[in-house]
């Protein structure tokens, strides 16, 4: 089974929509105030090559401002988070890096078809 890295998770709607679609065996990174952690409100599976893929993004998110610009897309792939390569790391590890202070960005590479595309995607609370 696929596993699911969300940072929506808040977003019960998209979350089980996610859970209906991919069946996913885990899903983690919660976005807890208390924790004091911020994402960018994206939404990945983990394909069976231990890729992180983009799904989907939680309302009023900078994830969904660039779903909206058409700068992100279901189905890129991520390949760096802050300039290190996600290829062979944990969901846990990888979450780590997603998360972070509100209002703080985080660089993104993702792999479209053989273009690579990168964002600067700031974390808010959802």
């Amino acid at each position: 089974g696929a596993q699911v890295c969300c940072e929506c998770r808040k977003d019960e709607d998209r979350t089980m929509a996610v859970k209906a679609t991919s069946r996913p065996k885990d899903l983690f990174t919660k976005m807890s105030p208390r924790m004091g952690l911020a994402g960018t409100g994206a939404c990945y599976l983990m394909n069976t090559e231990g890729a992180l893929v983009f799904r989907l993004a939680a309302p009023s998110s900078s994830a969904e401002e660039a779903v909206k610009c058409g700068l992100l897309k279901e189905g890129d792939v991520l390949m760096k988070i802050d300039g290190e390569d996600t290829q062979g790391r944990s969901i846990p590890e990888l979450a780590s890096k997603l998360l972070g202070a509100p209002s703080t960005n985080v660089q993104l590479t993702f792999k479209r078809g053989d273009k690579s595309v990168d964002l600067s995607l700031q974390r808010r609370l959802h």
